[in-house]
């Protein structure tokens, strides 16, 4: 039995040898992309939990490597398109501060609102919200990333943002 079928039946000891094997290649590999230790690291940890989460869907067909680098791949094009993400933000609120200052002030109280508001939709709401929202992605790579279709995206997008509208209007 391959090594990919035996993770995929959740056998934990397993993974670990996986784990041993490719860990730090995958390091080295996120470590070339984003150039910080830190990141290489978070995301590493990231792509082995993704992998162990994901285990019933790995390919018993394709080699158990390139899954894991295709995996590898993905989750280094999200880191980017959260920096790419964040930039913007942080590039508008720059823009912002030089050309309105006044409206600057954030009040701490609506701040916790919007994170209690969006910490109470319903789970996959919420992490379908996260996902275009936090880490800038579009709804066809949401609808990818969850199995689910555009159509579900934009619906729980569209009810996610009422949700919150309406709790943060009282």
């Amino acid at each position: 039995m391959k090594l990919n079928e035996i993770i995929r039946e959740g056998n934990a000891k397993e993974f670990a040898v996986l784990y041993d094997i490719f860990h730090k290649r995958v390091y080295y590999f996120v470590l070339k992309s984003t150039q910080s230790q830190v990141d290489a690291e978070d995301l590493c940890q990231g792509i082995f939990l993704k992998i162990w989460e994901n285990r019933n869907k790995l390919s018993p067909e394709i080699p158990l490597e390139n899954q894991i680098f295709q995996i590898a791949r993905s989750l280094v094009i999200d880191y980017y398109r959260a920096k790419t993400a964040q930039k913007k933000i942080l590039a508008n609120f720059t823009k912002r501060e030089t050309e309105e200052p006044s409206q600057l002030e954030v009040d701490p109280q609506k701040v916790s609102s919007l994170k209690k508001a969006i910490d109470e939709l319903p789970s996959k709401r919420k992490e379908i919200f996260k996902l275009s929202r936090f880490h800038g992605l579009s709804y066809e790579e949401i609808a990818e990333e969850l199995s689910i279709s555009k159509n579900t995206v934009h619906s729980q997008i569209s009810k996610a943002l009422n949700t919150l509208r309406k709790k943060l209007a009282s």
